[in-house]
């Protein structure tokens, strides 16, 4: 039996957008996220990106987030 590729995720809150949000990670790779802000006025935004292993519902291991943050 080979090494699974796990299903990972990233979800966050408007004005941000995390691109891909989701996919499948081969075991010893890695993926680079893109994040995007679409502010509608000018404003610090601040909000944290929560990453999950597992398909929707079917969660393996604690969510880990990261923040982020933009001055526009």
């Amino acid at each position: 039996a080979g090494a699974s590729c796990p299903h990972v995720g990233w979800s966050c809150p408007a004005p941000f957008t995390l691109k891909p949000d989701a996919g499948v990670v081969p075991v010893g790779e890695s993926v680079t996220i893109e994040a995007s802000l679409t502010p509608t006025d000018a404003s610090v935004f601040v909000s944290l990106a929560t990453f999950v292993q597992g398909r929707p519902g079917r969660s393996q291991g604690a969510p880990r987030a990261i923040q982020l943050w933009a001055d526009i």
